[in-house]
């Protein structure tokens, strides 16, 4: 919380001294940099702080009390249909590297934003083979369970394309230090280029979606393919359903070959779909 630059004047101020405007000042400060979702979050994150300060007798007044949140969030749950994917294509090729293709691949595999931003060069195997893949170790994925990722030729070929940074391990970075960040400003690009698509072909901008919204996308999709829910599950890495309680346990079973089809089956169904629009003109160095 206190990396914000409008709560670093706070430091030297006794807490109850913060008002209602000063956490105003705050959030309105983040809006203005493009980061509504950020501004939300960190609301949360001061409500809850201050919360706490409250019930322990630290301060009378909670500052952040009838504060509303600058953005009303989209619901997780969002998936894209058959005719938004290739708008969501298209304005992921033009804003290209490196936010365009790490959505692309997280729209191929159905993989967790975070996972695939801190993708590493040494969590990919056999990418020259016929059957290259990802093996994320347990710290690296949400349940912490390894879990591996088969690559079709499609999503192969956009990790092929990935030029290896000075000697960085990360796929995805544009210091070869750390993985990349700033995914709200890089949505608000890509949302940018497919309003100006639609808007030049005369259509309306799409429903508001999240980035989140890839991984349900793949889901519903998998589901529309005739692709059975356990392998699907396995295919997100998910451990609910019919891989969670005591069927999870006893059922160790990969399905390996089945999620490469899946997901072979998934990436000729979005390039057909992408196949129906004219190409982007992709971005100006």
């Amino acid at each position: 919380m206190l990396h914000e630059p409008g709560v670093a004047s706070w430091q030297d101020r006794p807490i109850s001294t913060i008002t209602k405007r000063d956490v105003l000042a705050v959030v309105d400060g983040i809006v203005a940099r493009g980061a509504e979702t950020g501004a939300n979050r960190w609301l949360a994150y001061a409500s809850k702080f201050f919360g706490w300060c409250a019930e322990r007798e630290i301060i009378d007044a909670v500052p952040t009390d009838r504060v509303r949140k600058p953005k009303r969030e989209e619901h997780r749950h969002r998936f894209l249909s058959d005719a938004e994917i290739p708008w969501v294509w298209r304005g992921l090729d033009a804003v290209g590297p490196p936010f365009g293709p790490l959505f692309q691949l997280c729209l191929l595999t159905g993989q967790r934003r975070n996972e695939i931003a801190a993708l590493r060069w040494s969590e990919v195997h056999g990418l020259e083979g016929s059957g290259p893949f990802i093996d994320l170790p347990p710290e690296r994925t949400k349940n912490g369970r390894r879990h591996v990722v088969p690559l079709c030729p499609m999503a192969a070929a956009l990790v092929r394309s990935r030029p290896h940074v000075e000697a960085s391990d990360f796929l995805f970075t544009v210091t070869g230090r750390t993985s990349v960040t700033g995914f709200s400003k890089a949505k608000t690009q890509v949302d940018a280029a497919i309003d100006a698509a639609r808007n030049a072909e005369g259509l309306p901008p799409l429903p508001p979606w999240v980035w989140h919204s890839l991984r349900h996308t793949v889901a519903t999709g998998l589901h529309s393919l005739g692709v059975a829910p356990h392998v699907i599950e396995a295919t997100l890495n998910h451990v609910s359903g019919t891989r969670g309680g005591i069927a999870g346990v006893y059922n160790h079973a990969e399905y390996l070959p089945e999620r490469r089809e899946a997901l072979t089956l998934w990436a000729s169904h979005v390039l057909s779909l992408v196949d129906t629009l004219p190409a982007a003109t992709p971005p100006q160095d």
